[in-house]
C-alpha cells in the first residue's frame, strides 16, 4: 500500500517536471537513495560478517586485517603492518592505486603505516574496529620481547565482497606466501636492496614517507605518468570529499 502511494506521488511529481537540470538532480537523488538501500540490505545479508562502514578505504583496511589475522600464523602487529604494505604496494604496482589509502614510512624496522601504527599503540584497536578485533599481549619466541598479537572476535568473518577481484587475488596470494613466515623475516624482506623502503632511506633519510611511485618497475602494468595522474585525481577527490572515520 505504502509503495503504491509513493509511486503515485512520484508519477505526479515527475509529470510536472519540465526543467532538464532539475530532472538530472532528481535522478542523482534517486541514485543516492538506491545506494543507501543497497548498503542497508547488505548489512542485513552479511550478518556475522563485518558490516559496511561509511569510509570505503577504512572498510577495506578492516577486512584486510581480519583476513590476514585469520589466515596467517602469529599475526603480530609488526607482521600485519608488513602484510598491509605488501598488499598496497603490490596493487599499486599493477594499477597505480593503493587499496587502503594508508601512507607508509621508512622506520628502522621497515615500512610502517604510520597512522594505523599510532592507532594501535598501547595494544589498543581503533574504536571503529573494536567490535571485530582485539590485541593480546604476547612474548615473542624469536626475540623474547613482548608485543601485540591481533585476534578476531568470535563469530566475526572478513567480508571479501568489499574487494575487487584483483584486490582479493592479491590479498589471498600475500596471505599464502607469508602464512608461516615469522615477523622478523618479513621485516628483512621489506628491507631488500633497491626496494621502496631501501630507496627512501638512502635518498630521503629515516622515518620519511615512502612514495608509492617507487613500487613501479619494468614489470608494472601502468606508466609512471599515468600513476601520477591517478594519484593527483585521488588526492583532489579526497580534498573535496573527505571521508569520515565511520
Amino acid at each position: 500500500m505504502t509503495k503504491t502511494i509513493l509511486n503515485y506521488y512520484m508519477f505526479g511529481i515527475m509529470s510536472f517536471i519540465k526543467n532538464e537540470d532539475f530532472m538530472k538532480i532528481v535522478k542523482i537523488l534517486i541514485a543516492i537513495l538506491v545506494i543507501v538501500f543497497i548498503k542497508k540490505y547488505n548489512n542485513i545479508k552479511n550478518r556475522g560478517k563485518v558490516p559496511y562502514l561509511n569510509n570505503t578505504y577504512r572498510e577495506k583496511l578492516l577486512n584486510a586485517v581480519l583476513f590476514f589475522v585469520k589466515n596467517v600464523r602469529n599475526p603480530s602487529k609488526l607482521k600485519i603492518y608488513k602484510l598491509l604494505y605488501f598488499f598496497d604496494f603490490r596493487h599499486f604496482k599493477e594499477t597505480g592505486r593503493n587499496v587502503t589509502n594508508l601512507d607508509y614510512y621508512a622506520l628502522d624496522f621497515g615500512p610502517v603505516p604510520l597512522d594505523f601504527y599510532n592507532e594501535t599503540q598501547d595494544n589498543l584497536v581503533p574504536p571503529d574496529f573494536s567490535n571485530y578485533l582485539v590485541i593480546d599481549i604476547f612474548k615473542s619466541d624469536e626475540s623474547g620481547k613482548k608485543g601485540g598479537l591481533f585476534k578476531v572476535k568470535p563469530k566475526v568473518q572478513s567480508n571479501l565482497e568489499v574487494f575487487t577481484p584483483r584486490e582479493r587475488r592479491i590479498l589471498e596470494e600475500i596471505a599464502e606466501i607469508y602464512r608461516d613466515v615469522d615477523a622478523s623475516l618479513i621485516s628483512e624482506i621489506s628491507h631488500f636492496k633497491n626496494q621502496p623502503w631501501d630507496k627512501t632511506r638512502k635518498n630521503l633519510g629515516v622515518n620519511k614517507k615512502i612514495d608509492y611511485l617507487l613500487a613501479l618497475d619494468k614489470e608494472s602494468n601502468i606508466s609512471t605518468e599515468d600513476a601520477k595522474e591517478m594519484m593527483e585525481s585521488r588526492d583532489e577527490m579526497l580534498k573535496n570529499f573527505p571521508f569520515k572515520r565511520t
